[in-house]
């Protein structure tokens, strides 16, 4: 709610979507540490590698939406029809971005998540 005050118009959402996305991130890392101390055996270094990925995947995906987001507003009526149809356009073209990204950094849940779409979709063949 800081966000809000403090920046006014459009972005201050964007402000709010980073603070909230900022703390999400420091649990998780202090999440982890605190497991690490309760049970040693367990290895940070690919909790670690998981979460830059997926980090460096939201990003890509976050600035992509980003971009679409600002364009769609500016191109349509924002409206409640407007803003559905920019929702229904930047939700895929966020999970598109997201998963591509995971893809190229070679993250092993996208090859995973990919396995399974196409297991998916081989059975309706």
């Amino acid at each position: 709610t800081v966000a809000i005050k403090a920046i006014p118009g459009d972005n201050a959402v964007g402000g709010l979507a980073l603070a909230v996305s900022l703390a999400v991130l420091a649990e998780a890392v202090n999440l982890a540490i605190a497991l690490h101390r309760s049970v040693p055996e367990f290895a940070l270094g690919p909790l670690g590698w998981s979460l830059v990925r997926a980090n460096v995947a939201a990003g890509v995906m976050t600035a992509g939406m980003g971009v679409v987001a600002s364009y769609l507003t500016h191109a349509i009526n924002t409206s409640r029809l407007g803003s559905f149809v920019a929702l229904a356009i930047c939700a895929p073209v966020g999970v598109g971005l997201y998963l591509g990204t995971a893809v190229l950094i070679r993250a092993p849940e996208a090859q995973a998540t990919l396995r399974m779409i196409r297991r998916r979709f081989a059975r309706r063949s």
